[in-house]
């Protein structure tokens, strides 16, 4: 595919600015496999989830060289909604998508170009979700904080159990050992299924929304061996789901579920101690187990039990008035959310989560 010549040269060492599609242009992957910083969600795999599933318009804005190789960048969705309005965000339904590559000129070109788009496109705002970045300066302020937990598997597994809280998770493993759980993963439909009956059991129980079926189904037949669903059994009966993704060196603990009245046998340490083991196996070099709410205290001691090392994430918005408007769909959502019974927050996920991105 052709570079689309609307950006003007930096003058630099050649380069020149222009979008491109992240999904079907071989030069996205070449350069995200080469990135060190790039994520399971900067992937056209993952993008594809979001295409097929919320018809989500996938663009990546880069700058190239002279042999029109990407050399830095970041990819976007354009999120239309008549609820929420319309925006660019990078990336929908992904914890965190650091902007890739490039010298501050570029990042500053970046950003001047989406600044660019939100006026031409009348959008309401563009939204980043980066891991380091500081864009202050760029005429973006904060809109959310979240604490991002990353393990580093660099030590051996006994090392890395010695670090694991003795009450919160070695005990918990030892007592899902001698419950003599069942251990399953692959992304069959059977197992995707028993997965999605406890996610809507654990959302019920959160007062939230569950994403949709064809999410989860989309997800398992366009990650491929990217993704990665471990079912936990006690006498049979599935007790908790996990749902990992991989890039790189990363693998990425996105999506967890459980029956609470089997929480006493241990079946989310269990899977979770599994994933961290096939990881090792792996050769990955980190375990993200991705980002909270700067309130939600326990499950930030839950992750930081397993020695995980605490990071701030702040997503940006442009314009700044736009960071600090908040979500009212949600704010009026949340109180009726608490009085749902699961099976209506699955059909309000069903018909809301698309505005939600």
């Amino acid at each position: 595919m052709a570079c689309a010549h609307y950006w003007s040269e930096s003058g630099r060492d050649n380069i020149e600015f222009c979008q491109i599609d992240p999904v079907n242009d071989a030069r996205w992957s070449r350069f995200i496999n080469s990135h060190p910083d790039a994520s399971v969600f900067h992937t056209p795999e993952w993008l594809r989830v979001l295409q097929q599933t919320y018809g989500f318009q996938c663009v990546a804005y880069v700058a190239t060289r002279s042999d029109r190789e990407v050399a830095s960048g970041q990819v976007f969705c354009r999120v239309k909604s008549w609820l929420t309005g319309n925006r660019l965000v990078s990336v929908p339904f992904s914890d965190h998508a650091a902007i890739l590559g490039g010298e501050p000129d570029e990042l500053r070109s970046l950003v001047d170009q989406l600044r660019n788009q939100v006026a031409l496109e009348k959008l309401g705002y563009v939204e980043f979700r980066p891991v380091r970045e500081d864009l202050a300066s760029e005429g973006c302020a904060i809109s959310q904080r979240f604490y991002l937990h990353k393990i580093c598997l660099e030590p051996d597994l006994d090392s890395l159990y010695r670090k694991f809280h003795k009450d919160c998770v070695k005990r918990v493993i030892k007592r899902a050992e001698r419950e003599n759980l069942a251990y399953v993963e692959g992304s069959t439909v059977e197992l995707m299924s028993q997965f999605y009956r406890l996610l809507v059991l654990t959302r019920g129980r959160q007062h939230r929304p569950s994403q949709t079926m064809s999410w989860f189904m989309n997800l398992a037949s366009c990650m491929g061996n990217r993704m990665q669903l471990r079912i936990a059994y006690k006498d049979e009966k599935p007790i908790a789901g996990i749902i990992t993704l991989s890039h790189g060196r990363t693998m990425m603990y996105k999506y967890g579920c459980s029956d609470a009245r089997f929480h006493s046998s241990g079946g989310m340490a269990f899977l979770l101690w599994k994933a961290i083991q096939d990881a090792k196996e792996k050769r990955m070099c980190e375990f993200d187990l991705g980002r909270s709410e700067v309130a939600h205290e326990g499950l930030i001691r839950f992750k930081e039990h397993w020695g995980a090392k605490r990071i701030a994430l702040k997503y940006w918005r442009y314009p700044t008035s736009a960071a600090h408007r908040a979500g009212w769909t949600l704010k009026i959502a949340k109180p009726i959310l608490a009085l749902a019974p699961p099976a209506a927050l699955q059909i309000v996920g069903n018909l809301l989560y698309k505005h939600m991105a």
